[in-house]
């Protein structure tokens, strides 16, 4: 559908996955619509998330606090978008 893709180019131009909020919700979008807005947001996380995590230390495995939030608050938003294509099935195939 040419809207859907208009708004998927739209997201990978403007969402930055330093926001945690924003990034759950473009995961989430760009996960249903698949294809090559998946495959290039999925490879921004990875690099703006996977990388940030804490690996060291007291505090191993979280992230430091982001868009305003708390620490638990970014970290359990950052698991829920790393594990969006294990938590969800498409819509649409």
């Amino acid at each position: 559908v040419p809207v859907m893709k208009v708004a998927a180019d739209l997201l990978l131009a403007t969402s930055d996955p330093k926001d945690p909020w924003g990034a759950y919700w473009t995961t989430y979008a760009l996960f249903q619509m698949g294809g090559r807005h998946w495959v290039e947001w999925n490879r921004r996380i990875d690099g703006d998330i996977v990388q940030t995590q804490i690996r060291d230390g007291e505090l191993k495995g979280s992230w430091e606090p982001a868009g305003g939030c708390t620490r638990l608050t970014t970290t359990a938003l950052r698991v829920l978008t790393l594990e969006a294509y294990y938590r969800y099935s498409r819509l649409v195939r």
